[in-house]
């Protein structure tokens, strides 16, 4: 029954918060306070029948603060938006994904990420087409070359530093999620990373510890096979990362945005559903 109450007001909502900002572009928080004042009268109710405390939503939303925090920080997200996946992530029941992303919050930023952008493809593509003439002159500009050149670099060293981490826990073999932790890194500490590396200690430090690490937790990353392989990935990695803060900065300076209230309602669907897990399957093909 507790279950179904909170699916009850995850879909409360999604109606209530879709319909407002369709309609006035914007969510309302007279509707976040008064969903969050029942999804925490649903958690005390938990409490006194369990006999437990809620740490699961506690931490989803602790991890939903930290995120929202950061996308509103970076300005990708509106102040309405931040609450609002805060919101969701308090809401969530368990996914059945807590092996691969241990909280609700986590599954919930994926799901939605993978669905803006699909969403977005059509858009991008016809952009691509009319504005074809601008992008190839932006893709040449020096400027752009510079900015890939400094991503490469914090790529190099976050990754040298990350990935081993990520072997060990399962997660390097799963390429978009991988790609997500590292782009979340690099717009996090970009500037402090670019920063400390004019200094040759900082440099030589990252690289005995990535030795390190991979010689610990990754050894197979030393034929040099997998070398070529690394490189060619964080190049690739690097160029997607500025395309996709590119694409991200135009639609959220867009007039015309797409209403975000409705992708986390369709992201929060997602996560109950085994897309997830089978474009994970996919891309690790």
């Amino acid at each position: 029954m507790l279950i179904y109450i909170s699916f009850g007001l995850i879909i409360l909502t999604g109606i209530l918060t879709s319909t407002t900002d369709f309609a006035f572009r914007k969510v309302r928080n007279n509707h976040l306070i008064f969903l969050f004042a029942a999804g925490l009268i649903l958690q005390i109710s938990i409490f006194f029948l369990r006999k437990e405390l809620p740490l699961f939503a506690l931490s989803s939303l602790g991890v939903a603060l930290a995120i929202s925090t950061f996308c509103y920080w970076q300005k990708f997200w509106e102040a309405g938006d931040a609450k609002l996946f805060i919101l969701y992530s308090f809401l969530m029941p368990k996914t059945g994904y807590e092996l691969l992303l241990p909280v609700p919050a986590l599954v919930l930023f994926t799901c939605t990420f993978m669905a803006g952008f699909v969403l977005l493809i059509p858009d991008i593509i016809k952009n691509a087409l009319f504005y074809r003439k601008r992008i190839f002159l932006k893709i040449i500009a020096r400027k752009t070359r510079e900015e890939i050149k400094k991503t490469v670099l914090i790529c190099l060293c976050l990754s040298w530093i990350t990935f081993p981490l990520l072997s060990k826990l399962q997660i390097a073999q799963y390429g978009f999620l991988s790609f997500l932790i590292l782009y979340l890194l690099i717009n996090i500490f970009f500037k402090a990373i670019h920063s400390s590396l004019k200094y040759p200690a900082v440099a030589i430090i990252v690289f005995i510890l990535g030795v390190t690490l991979r010689a610990h937790f990754s050894p197979q990353f030393f034929f040099w096979p997998n070398w070529l392989v690394y490189l060619g990935m964080i190049f690739l990695y690097a160029v997607i990362n500025n395309s996709v803060n590119s694409v991200t900065k135009s639609v959220t300076n867009s007039k015309d945005r797409v209403p975000f209230a409705p992708l986390l309602f369709l992201g929060c669907i997602l996560s109950y559903t085994p897309l997830l897990t089978w474009l994970i399957m996919i891309v690790h093909r």
